[in-house]
């Protein structure tokens, strides 16, 4: 086992799923704290490195992309908003939000992609849109530091 404190929260979920609207929301609740954190959205990234291919490979560079700028942040920590459909793509990250909110998104392809977190549990999992009390309760682990234990089997 590892200990690390929130500096990577992976906010994921189906396309449609409420992810962005979740982030920005935990983003200025935790600003609002004077608790800096940077954000990186899915789109935004992809339409800033103008790379729009949703194959295997194309999924896997942008979680690779999303990663390393959690990485590069200045800020004591990183939320990253972003589908990251395969379970091995997820682990570099160290805190899991899962937007379970819906059954079916809006692409195809995305839907079939898509695995359910079996080994890498989500820290919370959101399956409606009343959910400003869990932005509370995360909000208040960073503020008191918590440290949550990682299974290095996973890695």
């Amino acid at each position: 086992m590892i200990y690390e404190s929130f500096n990577r929260i992976l906010i994921f979920g189906l396309p449609g799923s409420g992810k962005t609207t979740f982030a920005k929301k935990l983003w200025q609740s935790l600003k609002d704290e004077n608790i800096n954190y940077a954000y990186f959205n899915n789109d935004e990234i992809r339409d800033m490195f103008q790379d729009y291919d949703f194959s295997f490979n194309g999924r896997m560079r942008q979680s690779d992309r999303m990663f390393k700028l959690c990485e590069m942040a200045r800020e004591p920590g990183a939320i990253a908003d972003f589908v990251c459909p395969y379970e091995s793509l997820r682990v570099r990250f160290n805190y899991f939000i899962w937007m379970n909110t819906i059954k079916k998104g809006r692409y195809e392809d995305t839907n079939k992609a898509f695995q359910t977190p079996e080994k890498i549990k989500p820290d919370f999992e959101i399956i409606n849109f009343e959910y400003d009390h869990i932005i509370k309760q995360i909000v208040k682990k960073i503020k008191e530091g918590y440290v949550k234990e990682i299974d290095t089997k996973l890695f």
